[in-house]
């Protein structure tokens, strides 16, 4: 998680050069999963 959470700024550098979009959705899926299981509301 600690990885995870350093990769965070180098986000918009990332997303430049890799899938894009599909990249971009798997992070925000995990992000979302992650946020209900530390808060369920």
């Amino acid at each position: 998680m600690g990885r995870f959470l350093l990769g965070l700024p180098e986000l918009p550098w990332r997303l430049k050069m890799d899938k894009g979009p599909i990249f971009a959705i798997l992070l925000l899926s995990e992000l979302f999963t992650f946020r209900y299981r530390i808060h369920p509301i």
